[in-house]
């Protein structure tokens, strides 16, 4: 099998698939989403890093926008790695969530939606929000049980909770605003 993190093995890594440039984790941010020390970038690892993973990915994301070909269209595609266990979350964002069954779980949705607001804000710096087209969306239902409202089962069941998923699609113009649609989708 592939190391990605130390880029041993026989199977492709990101660049062998098209990407010009890559920032990736194997599989989660270790030891946990608090200075990860297994980020590798373009096929080297990067060691200790410093801050939250969601911070790290959109740092990397806006230095992408910032310094890219601005004559040319591009392709962004960002995975998270919060809020997967092990989870951490500045602490102000976890006490704010003091009181609910995982403040850190919480806290850690919110730190992502921070790191993706500044994502937001730096394409609308660069006039490019009116013609991005941005998707939002999860790899699966949640792990808390109780969490997937109506839907039975959650991540790594079969059952509707686990792989019903909601997605947010934003292109100005093109898909108009409050727009719900229920049908059945996937997303490669």
């Amino acid at each position: 099998s592939y190391d990605l993190e130390t880029g041993s093995g026989p199977n492709p890594d990101p660049g062998d698939h098209g990407f010009d440039t890559w920032m990736a984790t194997g599989n989660n941010a270790n030891p946990s989403h608090f200075q990860p020390d297994n980020f590798v970038k373009n096929g080297k690892a990067m060691g200790q890093t410093e801050g939250y993973s969601c911070d790290l990915v959109v740092q990397e994301a806006l230095q992408f926008l910032q310094e890219r070909d601005m004559k040319r269209p591009f392709y962004l595609n960002l995975w998270f790695h919060e809020p997967h266990a092990r989870v951490a979350a500045p602490p102000e964002l976890t006490e704010r969530h003091q009181g609910k069954k995982n403040p850190a779980y919480y806290g850690s949705i919110e730190n992502m939606d921070q790191a993706i607001g500044r994502l937001l804000d730096k394409l609308s710096a660069l006039n490019l929000r009116d013609n991005t087209l941005i998707v939002f969306t999860s790899d699966n239902g949640s792990y808390m049980a109780g969490s997937n409202g109506p839907l039975k089962g959650r991540k790594t069941e079969l059952w509707e909770g686990g792989i019903r998923v909601p997605a947010i699609f934003v292109w100005p113009g093109i898909i108009p605003a409050g727009r719900l649609c229920k049908m059945p989708a996937g997303i490669v």
